[in-house]
């Protein structure tokens, strides 16, 4: 339920000290529009943070946008609804330019803005795994895509060969290194079709001065119901070639949305992240308790364990840290943005400090 009118607006501090509970704080719903921060390239001008990152709230999706200071621009996976993706790449992106997008797989809610966004913005690279599906949604992106390569945009297909451990490319003086990417999956043992595309993912870390984020797509690394130390498919394999590129980062994005069948304890021990961002939303039950007990474990704080469903409630399978008994966690209140310095750690911060869940009875 949705009020608009100016009268209810007023009325709504009441009607959350009235209906919201402590227990359920950390968690929006359709009737809560807190103002958000919105993305101010004056956050360059102190000089110190030289690259700006935001890891956008789109739901059971992901979206990830970068800007430097010079104004270069990287866009890893465009998905979620309501084209969320797309309203924050405008709000970023001041001179309808992006340097490089990479679409990490071809689920469709890694790529449903692409279209849209090669409409609207000139895109100078695209890298993608190419990988086959039925959706509408891949269809779609193959013929931007297409369209896009005809208009003189770089393409690289991973179809037509993987991706080379450690190849980088400039986005002014920030670098990106792609550390994996797959033709396709060498076998389907213990893998089902959905996997099989995941595990392709194109992994990617950003660098800038001393701080790093480590982008992961969907990539598989362990068996969903396998021992804990299981370490399997494409995390193993990135772990076992880390004498080609390095997996330490500041920043992890964690792989799969927070999914048990990833965030292998190898792949973290690789890592050594000092902040896991989880982009999940309501529908999968993600992040996954299995999931967020190997990072814990690891001696990651749950304080630098970001989600951009905070609150949200599907249950027993889902971590439990700020989930909100009854609540269901709506895109857009969830932003994560990453301040990366030229000389010490990044900044790593929700864009909305404060969220409630709104519970609106019926008899209101």
């Amino acid at each position: 339920m949705r009020f608009r009118q100016p009268g209810y607006q007023a009325l709504l501090p009441l009607l959350v000290a009235i209906v919201v509970p402590p227990a359920m704080q950390g968690c929006a719903v359709a009737v809560n529009e807190p103002a958000a921060r919105p993305f101010d390239e004056s956050v360059f001008d102190a000089g110190s943070v030289g690259v700006y990152v935001r890891v956008v709230d789109v739901g059971a999706a992901l979206c990830v946008i970068a800007a430097t200071r010079d104004r270069r621009y990287f866009v890893y996976d465009a998905g979620g609804a309501d084209q969320a993706c797309l309203k924050a790449i405008r709000e970023i992106v001041s001179d309808g330019n992006i340097d490089l997008l990479v679409i990490s797989h071809s689920d469709g809610n890694h790529m449903q803005d692409v279209p849209a966004l090669l409409d609207e913005f000139t895109v100078g690279e695209i890298w993608w795994t190419g990988y086959r599906r039925p959706q509408l949604s891949f269809r779609q992106t193959a013929r931007a895509i297409d369209a896009a390569q005809q208009a003189g945009t770089v393409v690289r297909n991973l179809r037509s060969g993987a991706v080379e451990p450690g190849t980088a490319f400039s986005l002014g003086d920030a670098r990106i290194t792609f550390v994996a990417g797959w033709r396709g999956w060498p076998t389907t043992d213990g893998l089902d079709e959905t996997e099989l595309h995941k595990v392709v993912s194109i992994v990617a870390r950003l660098d800038y001065g001393g701080s790093s984020l480590l982008l992961t797509g969907d990539t598989i690394g362990r068996s969903t119901s396998g021992p804990e130390d299981e370490c399997d498919f494409a995390e193993a394999r990135m772990v076992d070639n880390q004498a080609a590129v390095s997996l330490a980062a500041d920043v992890l994005v964690a792989p799969n949305h927070g999914a048990n069948n990833a965030s292998s304890r190898c792949l973290i021990d690789a890592v050594q992240p000092t902040y896991v961002i989880f982009p999940a939303g309501h529908g999968k039950a993600n992040p996954e308790a299995g999931a967020a007990a190997r990072y814990l474990d690891a001696g990651i704080p749950a304080a630098r364990i970001l989600r951009t469903d905070r609150g949200d409630d599907e249950g027993e399978r889902e971590w439990d840290y700020r989930r909100a008994s009854g609540c269901r966690d709506q895109p857009g209140d969830d932003d994560v943005e990453i301040l990366m310095p030229k000389q010490g750690p990044p900044l790593v911060r929700y864009l909305r400090p404060d969220d409630v869940c709104v519970v609106i009875k019926s008899a209101l």
